[in-house]
């Protein structure tokens, strides 16, 4: 009987080192899976950073894109705006060249001061007037001024 017993309580033993190496498995295997889902979980982080900075990034590049759309668009209002400018002014300048070759014409065909009320006597006294041209070596600058004045 004594022989029972001690192979009733070697018996127990082992199933009791069983049971705690079954609940060792267990625990380690639980370690283990909370281990995986933590890499996952920071996996998936790692992954939504990458989309946000990936989508902060395009967004960034997409403003940066409007600006310069709005700024090429203001520049080409700007030229547009200049070249505008620049014709009507040049028309002013051809119309007012037209005219005064019209009057000057007028006033050569037999106009005279009392038929053509633009002509005045110092606008034909100053179309008679000749003036030499201004010699660097021999004219002083003041006096050859002085003559226009």
């Amino acid at each position: 009987m004594e022989q029972e017993r001690v192979r009733a309580f070697e018996l127990e033993k082992i199933r009791l080192e069983n049971e705690t190496k079954a609940k060792a498995e267990i625990e380690r295997a639980k370690i283990e899976a909370a281990k995986i889902e933590a890499d996952a979980k920071a996996a998936k982080a790692e992954t939504e950073a990458v989309k946000e900075t990936e989508r902060m990034r395009l967004q960034a590049e997409a403003e940066k894109l409007k600006y310069e759309a709005e700024k090429e668009r203001r520049d080409a209002e700007a030229k547009f705006k200049l070249e505008a400018e620049t014709v009507k002014a040049r028309m002013e300048h051809e119309y007012r060249r037209k005219e005064i070759e019209i009057r000057n014409r007028d006033m050569g065909a037999g106009g005279n001061a009392e038929t053509n009320p633009h002509n005045n006597s110092n606008s034909s006294r100053s179309a008679a007037l000749k003036l030499p041209p201004f010699n660097e070596d021999k004219d002083d600058l003041d006096a050859y001024l002085i003559r226009f004045e």
